[in-house]
């Protein structure tokens, strides 16, 4: 690891309140076509990537149509545990909503898994580890970034959906004691106990998508002789989108969608690196400034101005409405109600969602700010 922190401080960043030029390489992020046809694998796997995202993100409508869940059936059928009708009619209404879930755990746990394969595509194809090698690669193989991009982004999605619906925990755990009762009367089930203890642990987690996206590719480092390596790619990903989002380069979007994806796909990049990392993201010679991850964000959310931002001010007017994409004057897309919303929630996700924020090594500055978040 100190052989990483070494690279990356040979990475020529002027300041720490500045994001290099190197790093101003415009990812197109909206691109509907799949290139690579020349290599079958990365064509293939390309694809892969894109029907099971389309899967995974049909499948997340259950979760934002969740609502209050079981709560009133379960309520219902604590109250009257003699009455067999009202307890076997819960059953079956809680058992649909359980199988979305167990269906959403999969799903994701299946994206998930191709990014090792991704990242090893990846590092396959460098000439060296300076970051320059580093970004003609991303050049060359841009497509096969993108999907990595994508996983990362409908993984922050699910995450943000999970936390807006409390009441699942609480519906697993019904189930679970249901089923493990039913097993005991040989009652018919399509639903295991042992199926519901798993789902149990994966929905617990406050971010269970990055949770096992985390885990699968930690698994991944663990098979690897360099587990440094792959970190490099994560990296550089992380200060690519910063150096988007901190330029003109965000203009090229037609979408603000795809500007909150840079958002959200920064934040999963820097919480990756911190989970994945010895010494975390937090620590003063991080590779990742997480200060200007924050005042990115802040500056997003209309709360802080970032003073070295190297793109042209944007106006001074109000955001504009919800579900409209404005441009400025410059051409980029103005600050929308998603926007702003969305870049607040991601900065509680910083907060919430690391490993290393309150460890000795971090300094006390950087606590400071993170202390100082609270939206």
């Amino acid at each position: 690891m100190g052989n990483l922190i070494s690279l990356f401080r040979s990475m020529g960043d002027k300041t720490i309140n500045e994001i290099d030029d190197k790093f101003n390489l415009f990812i197109d992020f909206e691109k509907e076509t799949i290139e690579n046809e020349g290599e079958a694998r990365v064509h293939e796997l390309s694809k892969q990537v894109d029907d099971k995202i389309k899967e995974s993100s049909e499948l997340l409508i259950c979760l934002s149509d969740y609502g209050p869940g079981g709560s009133k059936v379960i309520q219902e059928a604590i109250s009257k545990p003699s009455d067999p009708q009202i307890q076997d009619e819960a059953w079956d209404r809680m058992v649909p909503l359980i199988t979305n879930l167990i269906n959403l755990k999969e799903s994701y746990t299946h994206l998930n898994q191709m990014i090792p394969e991704i990242l090893g595509q990846l590092w396959a194809h460098k000439t060296g580890r300076e970051s320059s090698a580093l970004l003609e690669v991303f050049k060359q193989r841009e497509s096969l970034l993108i999907q990595l991009g994508k996983i990362l982004d409908v993984d922050m999605k699910f995450d943000a959906l999970k936390m807006s619906v409390p009441s699942i925990p609480n519906d697993i755990s019904y189930v679970k004691r249901q089923a493990t009762v039913r097993k005991r009367g040989n009652q018919a089930m399509t639903i295991e106990p042992e199926q519901l203890e798993q789902l149990s642990m994966f929905y617990i987690t406050t971010n269970p998508a990055m949770t096992s996206c985390i885990n699968t590719i930690t698994q991944f480092f663990q098979a690897e002789d360099s587990k440094s390596e792959p970190l490099d790619l994560i990296v550089v990903f992380c200060k690519v989108c910063m150096k988007v989002l901190d330029t003109n380069s965000r203009a090229n979007f037609k979408n603000a969608e795809t500007v909150m994806m840079v958002h959200r796909v920064m934040v999963a990049t820097a919480l990756l690196y911190d989970h994945l990392s010895t010494d975390g993201v937090f620590v003063k010679e991080s590779p990742i400034k997480i200060n200007i991850v924050v005042e990115l964000l802040e500056d997003e959310g209309g709360m802080k101005r970032r003073r070295t931002r190297s793109r042209i001010s944007p106006s001074t007017s109000p955001p504009s409405g919800k579900g409209t994409v404005k441009k400025q004057p410059s051409g980029e897309i103005a600050p929308s109600v998603e926007i702003v919303e969305q870049a607040r929630v991601l900065l509680n996700v910083l907060k919430y969602s690391n490993k290393n924020l309150n460890k000795p090594t971090t300094p006390k500055a950087t606590k400071d700010m993170f202390n100082r978040i609270n939206v």
